[in-house]
């Protein structure tokens, strides 16, 4: 399983953009203990209780990573497209929430908990490291050439 450690992101370091980066990577490393120890109905209650909280804080951390760019008079076409990829994760953890399977970047099929939950922490952690490495990257070096 990839590691959801984030040195990727280690240029945000003063920011509470990383602080809300490592506190999603926690979480995630909370849910695969869970998975890796826990019984099928332990891990049921940590992948909803998983999904729960990331569906509620993954929309408060894009709020920041949105309103900083926002601030800070991003360009328009990478705005939207930084923001299109958080707004379909968000539709992905509603449909999760809603009992579907999601459909956009979080592909998860199993109908198992023990390997839903594989899945998710393998699609977030794949989803996370790309985003962090693509998109936030390009909005660190912006922020950077203008000294925020």
């Amino acid at each position: 399983m990839k590691d959801l450690s984030l040195n990727a992101d280690a240029e945000f370091h003063s920011s509470d953009i990383h602080e809300q980066h490592q506190e999603l990577a926690d979480a995630m490393t909370e849910l695969r203990r869970t998975t890796d120890h826990g019984s099928d109905a332990e891990i049921a209650k940590a992948l909803d209780e998983f999904v729960e909280f990331l569906s509620s804080y993954f929309l408060f951390h894009t709020f920041t990573e949105e309103k900083l760019m926002y601030d800070h008079h991003y360009p328009r076409d990478a705005y939207f497209a930084h923001v299109r990829e958080h707004k379909e994760v968000i539709l992905d953890l509603i449909e999760m929430q809603d009992g579907h399977p999601p459909r956009r970047l979080l592909k998860i099929t199993a109908t198992n908990p023990r390997e839903r939950a594989h899945q998710l922490i393998e699609a977030f952690t794949g989803w996370i490291h790309s985003h962090i490495e693509q998109e936030d990257s390009k909005l660190l070096a912006f922020l950077e050439e203008r000294g925020i």
